[in-house]
């Protein structure tokens, strides 16, 4: 369960990215979003939380999980410019190299030691050791991963994004499970039919939800 520090650290999050957001979520014209077919006047507190940890759309697999927030599970984000995620990354887990297109991150780790980072568009690399009450931020668009280095201890952090939508794109799915062709592939990354097949191997047949 979070502390009250961590809790409260979450909501300040929150609300410097809020403050910073650009052109990614189009402003509403109203107070807050009301779905389609809702009378306004019914709208009330429940329509304002979320159970993330059951209801947040997952994504889960040998090296981490990860409980998502946005506009399509949340509506109630629609237009604010901010969204949220809990994630946990197994003892020597990574989460794969990833970019969101609409919208900066930070991270703020609640247990564990993380090594993250992220390229830039001039290939410079920038990495950091993050630790327990550390944060980090991405910005928008930029290649970045995750990395448990500890071979016994998981890791647990809150994440959240300068936008409602900001998308989530794993380069390696989208890479070599999306259906590019494989002279393509074996082209742009100068690599034998054989090594593409290999690559390609673990996504035949894996239909990827976000």
């Amino acid at each position: 369960m979070m502390s009250t520090f961590t809790f409260s650290f979450v909501i300040l999050l929150l609300g410097v990215l809020q403050s910073h957001v650009q052109a990614a979520d189009p402003d509403l014209l109203t107070d807050f979003f009301v779905p389609a077919g809702v009378n306004a006047s019914e709208v009330d507190g429940a329509d304002f939380s979320f159970k993330l940890l059951t209801d947040g759309a997952a994504i889960t697999t040998v090296d981490f999980s990860l409980k998502v927030a946005f506009a399509t599970q949340f509506s109630a984000l629609t237009g604010l410019g901010v969204s949220f995620a809990a994630v946990n990354i197994q003892p020597k887990g990574v989460v794969p190299l990833h970019i969101h297109a609409r919208g900066s991150e930070i991270i703020f780790i609640i247990s564990g030691q993380l090594k993250v980072g992220f390229v830039d568009s001039t290939n410079k690399l920038f990495t950091s050791i993050l630790e327990t009450g550390d944060m980090f931020v991405f910005p928008k668009g930029m290649v970045h991963y995750y990395a448990n280095l500890n071979e016994s201890v998981a890791v647990s952090a809150a994440v959240a994004f300068g936008s409602s939508e900001p998308g989530l794109a794993l380069l390696p799915s989208n890479l070599f499970g999306s259906g590019i062709s494989s002279k393509v592939l074996e082209k742009s990354f100068s690599a034998s039919p054989e090594a593409i097949s290999s690559l390609k191997a673990p996504f035949e047949g894996v239909t990827i939800q976000q």
